[in-house]
């Protein structure tokens, strides 16, 4: 993966952080091992 796209996906979510936070919508997190599980 190159440093663009991971910065690219980085600063993607620090906006859809944002904009959530500032909406005070719930966050679509999954439960940690799901993160897990889509990151092996």
């Amino acid at each position: 993966m190159s440093i663009g796209i991971l910065i690219s996906i980085l600063t993607g979510g620090f906006l859809l952080g944002f904009v959530f936070s500032a909406l005070k919508l719930p966050l679509p997190v999954p439960p940690l091992a799901g993160l897990i599980a889509a990151a092996a």
